[in-house]
């Protein structure tokens, strides 16, 4: 017994091949797009931090600016089979890094109150982030597709 199949099945397998080998920057392009959403998240909690002298339980605002300077999204990489990424603090204000700055304030100190805004912005964002990462994958995939 046979089939008979259409025409443009040639064309469809060899998309199909195509994306099977684009496979992994597709995945890296949709996984930065869902960081995107939560590194935004992030720069707006960050907006919601209170200021003060420094040695009032409160950031300054040259730190304040700093954190959101120097927020951004790391080398996306591929790991054991999974695609990787991380938010975090680059650079220093005032001779302290932003990294220490932003684990200060998100854990406090006992000279800063403790002020969670990465984890609760990442919590926030979830969902955002995974129907971003879904919607690149879908683009991606019906670019190649047509």
């Amino acid at each position: 017994m046979g089939y008979k199949v259409g025409s443009g099945i040639d064309e469809y397998i060899s998309n199909l091949s195509n994306l099977a080998v684009e496979a992994d920057e597709i995945g890296k392009r949709a996984v930065y797009d869902g960081m995107a959403v939560v590194a935004n998240a992030i720069r707006s909690n960050i907006g919601g931090i209170p200021t003060g002298t420094g040695k009032d339980g409160k950031i300054t605002p040259e730190e304040k600016a700093g954190l959101a300077a120097g927020l951004g999204i790391s080398r996306i990489r591929i790991n054991g089979g999974y695609i990787d990424a991380k938010t975090g603090f680059a650079g220093s204000t005032d001779g302290r890094s932003n990294a220490s700055i932003a684990r200060q304030v998100e854990g406090g100190t006992s000279k800063i109150q403790k002020r969670p805004f990465v984890g609760t912005a990442g919590r926030q964002a979830k969902a955002g982030a995974e129907a971003a990462i879904a919607k690149t994958i879908e683009e991606e995939i019906n670019k190649r597709m047509k």
